[in-house]
């Protein structure tokens, strides 16, 4: 569970009960040099001192001017009890002093060298914003540093908040993301601010962070404004959880003999009003040879043997599946150990894509299919492998999307997987994923998929989910298993007017030093 850390309010404290109710584990208390030569807290010791204030604390530090070495080094020795205080946050076992502004040290270099030595080895120096890459860590202030869209020329677009969030950056060190909650009074400010976009950029840069920890441990994230937050903090849904039942044994129909020189087109039936449509590009797999392995609900898999067999297919193998885990189980479970079993060099792995979330899931849908159903997008797939024996995987243009994209409701399972796979998470937050899960692969290159995957019983029952099942995890860590295999990918080209702009992407907008 990610770890909140909320900066203290000036008025309206909570207790710390109230704290712990809206998902917060520490507080971030400000601290600041007075013309006195003495530390400015607020009064927030005494009162985090108080009975039944029980949770830990961080120092931020506000520097309002540039300090010289020798008031850093006076502030140091305010600083040094306080971060010695039986209730301060430790983190991985040092006690981490917040700076605000960073950029008001006398030299960022030599302030980090003197600081350490005068509050500590125990003491870890985060700075906030960019110039937090200088320091032990570094923490986001989304007001500051993240540039919004101007909506009628007056607010900022909040959903820009969440593009950023959609595409955050695993760098070497700690980065701590932060989220910005609008009390009643600054909502005004921000077009498209509301509770539901706050939550979901909380869960989408939680699950990040706890990604971006070796396995054990929990990421933190700043969160910017308790009065905002308690408005608009909601619980994140209860996961689906696993149907634990095993799934009744697949029945399959095959005619025809399957060749081992022939790439074989994989493809989950589910709609089949779009069978046709999909599979009529490549002609009757003849011109170039294809051989088909198609999955599909078992109660439909008469059905889709007729609509295969009256498109011509002269080898194909029908494989009626229990509906759990869309495309992505049939295709591990059953399609794949299939077309390795048989040999065939590449797969090219489709699916009737209906979209219906996506406003522009039709168009999305043609998009993908005219990039690889097609016998003349087969021959230059073939043409392609050929060439390169170091190409795994070839995506339709635009499906190539960082992983950290929708991690939201994902967080869990991917945890789980990349510790099974031996995938290093953080490495893993640099990649990409394919979207849309249709792709041509080397078969070789997905032989540890079929070698090391979830049991058929831990997929959820099927409850029309969008996002957050042991299916939709999977989808994320199929490029990245190419790459482990030591293969590359490769990305077709896309009119980009097709793409969805997933992520928020019509709130994107570029920010400097990211």
């Amino acid at each position: 569970m990610t770890l909140l850390i909320c900066r203290l309010p000036k008025e309206g404290r909570p207790t710390a009960q109230e704290a712990r109710a809206a998902g917060i584990t520490a507080w971030l208390v400000p601290a600041q040099l007075s013309a006195q030569h003495s530390l400015e807290l607020d009064g927030a010791i005494a009162w985090l001192e108080a009975e039944g204030n029980t949770l830990p604390f961080c120092l931020e530090w506000h520097l309002p001017e540039a300090l010289t070495p020798a008031q850093e080094a006076q502030a140091a020795a305010l600083l040094r009890p306080l971060l010695a205080h039986a209730n301060a946050l430790l983190w991985q076992g040092r006690t981490p002093l917040w700076i605000a502004n960073p950029e008001q040290l006398s030299q960022l270099h030599f302030s980090r060298r003197r600081l350490q030595v005068q509050l500590g080895p125990h003491c870890a120096l985060w700075g906030g914003g960019p110039l937090g890459e200088g320091l032990d860590a570094r923490y986001d202030r989304p007001s500051q540093d993240v540039a919004c869209q101007v909506i009628n020329g007056e607010q900022a677009n909040y959903e820009s908040f969440l593009f950023h969030a959609h595409r955050l950056k695993a760098s070497p060190q700690l980065r701590v993301p932060a989220v910005l909650a609008l009390a009643n009074e600054r909502a005004g400010v921000y077009a498209n601010a509301r509770a539901e976009h706050y939550n979901e950029w909380l869960g989408q840069v939680s699950a990040w962070a706890d990604l971006r920890q070796p396995p054990g441990q929990h990421g933190l994230v700043l969160v910017d404004d308790w009065h905002g937050h308690r408005r608009w903090y909601r619980p994140g849904p209860q996961p689906v959880p696993s149907s634990h039942a095993t799934p009744t044994p697949a029945v399959s129909e095959r005619w025809g003999t399957p060749a081992q020189q022939n790439p074989a087109v994989v493809v989950h039936g589910f709609h089949l009003d779009l069978l046709p449509a999909l599979l009529q590009g490549l002609g009757q797999g003849e011109e170039p040879a294809l051989d088909l392995y198609l999955s599909t609900p078992r109660e439909q898999s008469e059905q889709a043997a007729a609509v295969v067999r009256q498109l011509g297919w002269q080898r194909a193998e029908i494989v009626g599946v229990e509906n759990r885990g869309r495309d992505v189980a049939p295709f591990l479970q059953e399609l794949l150990p299939r077309v390795l079993a048989n040999g065939h060099p590449w797969l090219l792995k489709l699916h009737t894509k209906r979209s219906e979330h996506l406003s522009d899931g039709a168009s999305w849908r043609q998009h993908l299919r005219a990039q690889l159903a097609s016998s003349q997008a087969c021959e230059q797939l073939s043409e392609l492998f050929a060439a390169d024996p170091d190409l795994g995987l070839i995506a339709p243009g635009g499906s190539l999307l960082p992983t950290s994209i929708s991690l939201c409701e994902n967080g869990r399972h991917l945890r789980e997987l990349l510790e099974a796979l031996e995938i290093e998470s953080r490495w893993w937050l640099e990649q990409h994923f394919v979207a849309g899960t249709m792709f041509a692969a080397r078969t070789a290159a997905l032989s540890p998929l079929a070698s090391q995957q979830p049991a058929p019983e831990a997929y959820e029952s099927e409850q029309g989910q969008l996002d957050g099942t042991l299916a939709h995890a999977l989808e994320r860590l199929i490029a990245a298993v190419v790459l482990q295999a030591g293969y590359r990918l490769e990305e077709l080209p896309a009119d980009g007017a097709k793409v969805p702009g997933f992520g928020y992407g019509h709130a994107a907008i570029t920010r400097p030093n990211d």
